[in-house]
Formats: C-alpha cells, sequence, structure tokens
C-alpha cells in the first residue's frame, strides 16, 4: 500500500463524504468475513455506488457526490482493506479514483492503493409485500436482551434467531435458548396483521446498528417471510436480508400461567451481590434466590450467602421458598441495562415454576435448576 502527501490524482476521480461511507461499511460489518469479502463500487449519475454481497445478505448505498464525475468502470476491493482506509483518513472528503488494477484513496493528508478485480457485486431490490414503519425504540429496548440469549452457533435452531410478529395491534419480539426467553411487546397498530418472521443474529446486529442511527427507515417483508428489506432512504441506503424458515416454537407454553407481585430490585446493587455469588459457584452458575440473600454451593466448601437487604427499591416480600436458577442467566438481564440504572421486578412462587425478570419492557423467563431432594 502506497502513502504519499499527494492530494491530487490524474485519473478522474469521484469525490464523497467520508462519514456517508464509513456508515455504509460500519452497518454492514457484522455479516462481513474480513478474511474473504469484497465490496463493490461503481458510478451512477451523481452517486457513488457502494454494494456487497453474499448468500444471505445484499446491501447497497448511494453516496452523494460532492463534485460530479465522470464514468468510471466497476470494481471490487477486500472489504477489510477499504475499510481501514475509510475509518483512517483523517479528512472530512474523500476523493477515490480507480482504473483496470488499482484504486486511489485520496484525504488531506495522504493518498494511499489498492489493488483491485473487475468483478461486479450486482443487487436486485424488488418491493416487498409488506411495507412497514421500523420502530426504533422497540429495537433498542428489545435487542440487547435478545442477542443475550440467541447465538449464531446454538445446537437449536430457534436458538439461533429472533421472532419478530405482530399480534392484535402489538409488535414484538421473542428469543430463546431453551432454558431462558426474552420477550418485548410494543402496542403498534401498524403492525396489527403482521405474520412474524425469523430473524438471525447478524440481521439483529445490523437492525441493531440501524436503529441507532435514529433515521427514518422502513422495514419490508416477503409473503414467504424468507427476505426482509431494510431500507433507510436519507441515507441511499437499502439491505435485503435471506431469513430462516422453520416453525418456530409455541413460547407461550413456557410463559407463566399465574401473575405473583414482584419484587423490585435496584438493578445496579442486584448486579453487584450476583457478580459477587458467582465467584463462589461452580461450573453450573447455580444460585439460590430469595427475598434475603442469594446462597451459593460449591462441592467440598460451605454455603455462601450474600444478603440482600441493600438492594431494594421498595419494601421487602416474604416468599414462600427460594428458587434455584442459573445466576449467570440473571446477570446477563441485568447487564442489558446502560449504567445499569433503573429497576428490575422480580417474580416468582414456586420453585417448580419459571421465573420471569421485568426490565422496562422486556420480560425475560428463566427456567429454575431442579434439584433432587433426599
Amino acid at each position: 500500500m502506497e502513502t504519499s502527501n499527494a492530494i491530487k490524482t490524474e485519473a478522474p476521480s469521484v469525490m464523497v463524504c467520508t462519514s456517508d461511507v464509513l456508515d455504509f461499511l460500519t452497518l454492514v460489518k457484522p455479516a462481513i468475513d474480513t478474511r474473504l469479502d469484497k465490496i463493490s463500487l461503481a458510478y451512477t449519475p451523481g452517486l457513488l455506488q457502494i454494494t456487497y454481497g453474499s448468500r444471505l445478505m445484499q446491501a447497497v448505498c448511494y453516496v452523494p457526490m460532492i463534485e460530479n464525475s465522470s464514468y468510471r468502470k466497476p470494481i471490487s476491493v477486500p472489504y477489510k482493506n477499504f475499510y481501514a482506509l475509510v475509518k483512517n483518513a483523517g479528512s472530512m472528503s474523500l476523493e477515490l479514483a480507480w482504473d483496470n488494477t488499482t484504486l486511489t484513496v485520496i484525504s488531506e493528508v495522504a493518498k494511499q492503493t489498492l489493488s483491485v478485480d473487475s468483478e461486479n457485486i450486482t443487487s436486485s431490490f424488488e418491493s416487498s409485500s409488506n411495507s412497514l414503519p421500523f420502530h426504533s425504540l422497540a429495537i433498542l429496548e428489545a435487542f440487547p436482551s435478545m442477542l443475550k440469549i440467541v447465538k449464531s452457533n446454538s445446537p437449536r435452531a430457534y436458538g439461533t434467531v429472533v421472532y419478530m410478529y405482530g399480534d392484535n395491534g402489538y409488535f414484538g419480539f421473542v428469543g430463546t435458548d431453551g432454558f431462558r426467553l426474552a420477550k418485548s411487546e410494543h402496542r403498534l397498530a401498524d403492525y396489527s396483521e403482521f405474520n412474524g418472521a425469523q430473524l438471525s443474529v447478524v440481521t439483529c446486529k445490523i437492525l441493531l446498528a440501524a436503529a441507532k442511527s435514529k433515521q427514518t427507515m422502513k422495514l419490508g417483508v416477503s409473503e414467504d417471510k424468507a427476505e426482509l428489506t431494510l431500507r433507510i432512504e436519507a441515507r441511499g441506503t437499502t439491505i435485503k436480508f435471506r431469513l430462516p424458515v422453520f416453525t418456530y416454537p409455541n413460547y407461550q407454553q413456557v410463559l407463566p400461567k399465574k401473575q405473583y407481585y414482584g419484587q423490585n430490585f435496584s438493578v445496579k446493587l442486584l448486579s453487584g451481590v450476583v457478580k459477587s455469588a458467582l465467584q463462589t459457584t461452580d461450573k453450573s452458575n447455580a444460585i439460590s434466590l430469595n427475598t434475603k440473600a442469594i446462597t451459593t454451593k460449591n462441592l467440598g466448601q460451605s454455603d455462601s450467602s450474600y444478603s440482600l437487604a441493600n438492594c431494594f427499591a421498595n419494601d421487602r416480600l416474604e416468599t414462600k421458598c427460594p428458587i434455584n436458577i442459573n445466576g449467570k442467566f440473571l446477570l446477563d438481564t441485568l447487564l442489558t441495562t446502560k449504567e445499569l440504572t433503573g429497576q428490575i421486578c422480580i417474580n416468582w412462587e414456586d420453585e417448580n415454576e419459571p421465573i420471569k425478570l421485568i426490565l422496562g419492557n422486556v420480560e425475560t423467563i428463566i427456567m429454575p435448576i431442579m434439584q433432587d431432594k433426599k
């Protein structure tokens, strides 16, 4: 890679805003295999077209040119190298010029080059049958919890996706790994007839990043629920995701049938106690929770007890019995709150029933750990 103090090139160039290019490259980054993946650059009148394509996702962004340019032949460059050049450009604008062998990236301080190939990544985006407003608040509230639970490498198919649905004026998400379940629901009339779709982990990460941008966006879902399209109109960006298609399990059957009055705890104080307790558990991360303390058992050692006296956000309630749960799952839920602010409501009554955690608009269900009674 060549670097010099030159800031001009003899070949016709495209002048664009650095942040426009970087925003798109950052948005699609969760889907990128940095060892192999490439992005394509092409000229359209007045716009620089940046395209990324893989088996599971296609994305295109049209970046306005600061100065118009003549036609340039489409090229492809390694995503990793191009992203590094743009991220470290150190200027508000970039000049891009290319021929059949070389891409030159010119900033205010340096000129750098990349080898290119003539492969052009094509994309096609047809109108989806459902056009839905993108509710950023719902995404921002739900996905931090969901992404603590669902994993790309889960052995269960349903454990690799977040289920998105609209039902009777409610729009919601569900994520589960078989041991815990998170559910978030908002009252939004736009989604009253939306039957649902399953979002991969990569899709969720990109939607979460898009939600943080606070731009006006729309979602489109194909009739067969196999494709989801995200459009960010102000940025000229369209992303089409290929979605997993299978029958999502009936999650309603694991939700607690009874409603109990919950105990409110300070998120910050309770998370501190749980962290301390987990240091004395075995590999199962099992803790015994009641309204007085958290108790842990470790083979060959005496029980450890951690008081909750300072963690209550209201008057303490007496419960019938302690409940045994995975303390790591409880901590994961607590740590989804930015800066550990606010309160969490914990509901449980029977040691054999799931425990419900209510944090903002997200409910998390954790299955109890059954222990032999001998």
